[in-house]
């Protein structure tokens, strides 16, 4: 049986999807959003990591900020669509700092 690491070797693209599971707050849902490596500026986010929700408008009067709080691997899965990581992220306004940070030109 080939092992699953030269079967990467011979692909010549992986594309890594990232699934960041938003959690539900008092008025909106949880989601699911796919993201891929690219989005992210080639670096996987990790606990800690803060995420500009991508609905967010830094000119919005609320910005919404996602805190990731984990970070999930799951080798052995099948590759369905890629190399995926799972990330969990805690929605929360943003403060008056990261709204400075994002509106300095």
């Amino acid at each position: 049986m080939e092992a699953r690491t030269d079967i990467l070797r011979r692909s010549k693209t992986l594309a890594t999807i990232i699934r960041v599971y938003v959690e539900g707050t008092g008025d909106k849902p949880p989601s699911l959003q796919e993201f891929n490596l690219a989005d992210f500026a080639g670096q996987v986010p990790g606990s800690g990591d803060l995420i500009l929700d991508p609905a967010s408008h830094v000119d919005d009067p609320v910005v919404t900020i996602w805190e990731v709080v984990a970070r999930y691997h799951g080798p052995g899965q099948p590759f369905d669509a890629g190399a995926c990581v799972r990330i969990q992220a805690r929605p929360r306004p943003a403060t008056e700092a990261e709204l400075t940070l994002f509106r300095s030109r």
